[in-house]
């Protein structure tokens, strides 16, 4: 399938390099592609917002993440300083295994009722405090509908830091819901007592009974063709694989160093590469 956008450069004359990256979950930094659009990211957008209790009833939208209440999530926040991927990353303090983490809604009825899904993010435990598992449900509506509960298993280990930054994927079946208007969403809660500064970032859900790690087909034969001083036409034949919600990634950067992006990273325009000084300046969907 032939790919074509035309690419408005800011100021003519300048010299640059394209490169173009397939991906297989996307996401601007106001999600435009992907299985649940403005459920899940890098945490670029929106602050996280307290809820008066943890029960969600039928068809409430939850804009940003949000938490049960203050006294059990002391440190839910965005922190700039230590990220995988992106601007943020979400820091999550908790002094109660009664806290709840909740993801943004999808939008109405994408969540499916019994439905078997995948929660796949990148978690960082850089303190010495005690390691915890997480409980992780998903239903197409309301905290009435979710799903039977999975741990994530303990993420790190007691009085140890951890130095890295580790995926962790947990396959779990969503509750059922008959109603005709639903906003689903993902509830997470800690499993066997408080934790401290466990931060997420790349966090993505999307239908399956296992991780996928099979990338798409690479994009090939993409050219840039000059128009103007203002205007590069760029073209590029790809296929996506079938139902994986992914999308194109185009990345500028003058520099010789080559662009590399992080593996399950989810990049939003006007962010930057992990090397070869790249930003992305444009994300285009499957379709």
């Amino acid at each position: 399938m032939k790919k074509r956008i035309t690419f408005k450069v800011k100021s003519a004359g300048l010299i640059m390099s394209f490169l173009l990256f397939i991906a297989s979950s996307v996401f601007s930094q106001s999600q435009v592609i992907g299985n649940f659009p403005g459920m899940q990211g890098g945490f670029e957008t929106g602050t996280p917002t307290g809820l008066a209790s943890a029960t969600v009833t039928t068809g409430t939208q939850l804009a940003n993440w949000s938490y049960a209440t203050a006294a059990q999530n002391t440190g839910t926040s965005l922190n700039t300083t230590i990220v995988r991927s992106g601007l943020n990353s979400l820091n999550w303090t908790t002094t109660s295994t009664s806290a709840t983490l909740i993801t943004p809604t999808a939008p109405t009825t994408l969540i499916s009722s019994a439905t078997s899904y995948v929660v796949q993010f990148y978690w960082w435990k850089n303190n010495t405090s005690s390691a915890r598992a997480i409980n992780t449900q998903i239903g197409p509506d309301a905290t009435a509908n979710l799903g039977t509960a999975v741990s994530t298993g303990v993420l790190g280990a007691n009085s140890v830091a951890s130095t890295a930054w580790t995926k962790s994927v947990t396959v779990i079946t969503s509750g059922s819901s008959a109603a005709s208007t639903r906003y689903g969403f993902v509830q997470m809660k800690p499993n066997g007592g408080s934790f401290a500064n466990l931060l997420l970032d790349d966090f993505c859900v999307y239908p399956g009974s296992a991780a996928d790690v099979t990338a798409p087909i690479a994009a090939s034969g993409a050219s840039a063709t000059s128009t103007s001083n203002t205007t590069v036409d760029l073209s590029w034949t790809g296929l996506l694989k079938a139902g994986d919600g992914g999308g194109y990634v185009i990345v500028r950067s003058t520099s010789s160093t080559p662009v590399t992006l992080n593996a399950n990273g989810i990049y939003g325009v006007g962010l930057t590469t992990s090397t070869g000084g790249g930003t992305v300046v444009v994300i285009v969907d499957g379709v």
